[in-house]
């Protein structure tokens, strides 16, 4: 394990000794937020940043992952009931298009297979929006599997939201 504090400096190839590790890491990171590697072309590079305390001694700027996909395959899937979660207090936000047509998704070949459309899930959230205002507007929807298996989209998709001023119920 790095120390900064105890001056410990490692060459990124002893750091990066086992690579299949590090996938294993990168996977369960950035799963949860969309990232998708399989949609980048090849064998993708990755720039390497190190936290604040640590140096590159051996200078490497750049790693080289590949992905086995084996036991992988890919299915299109038109999938509903896409939501909008994060609205802010005063808003109201709908979705334009209730089902995303065409998501191609990547992952196990065996879930896949079992796989239905209300077994993903469709999010836009608005805190990705840096300026809400009446109307509507384009934004990307996050396409995942809540129960964190193997699967995931492939590519990028949006959908028309239109924003209106919240109107409060009539107490009864």
């Amino acid at each position: 394990m790095l120390d900064a504090k105890q001056g410990f400096f490692y060459g990124l190839r002893d750091i990066l000794s086992d690579v299949s590790f590090l996938l294993d890491l990168t996977l369960q990171k950035f799963r949860p937020f969309g990232i998708m590697l399989c949609r980048l072309p090849g064998d993708p590079a990755f720039p390497v940043q190190l936290q604040m305390g640590f140096r590159n001694i051996e200078n490497i700027q750049s790693v080289q992952v590949t992905l086995d996909g084996e036991g992988l395959s890919s299915r299109r899937m038109d999938l509903e009931n896409v939501h909008v979660i994060n609205v802010p207090l005063g808003y109201k936000a709908e979705p334009l298009a209730e089902t995303l047509s065409g998501v191609e998704l990547i992952g196990d070949t065996a879930l896949l297979e079992a796989l239905t459309a209300d077994d993903i899930v469709c999010d836009v959230d608005m805190k990705s929006s840096s300026e809400i205002a009446e109307g509507q507007i384009l934004m990307p929807v996050k396409v995942y599997d809540p129960m964190g298996r193997l699967i995931w989209a492939k590519g990028n998709y949006e959908v028309v939201v239109s924003i209106s001023a919240a109107t409060e119920e009539p107490a009864e």
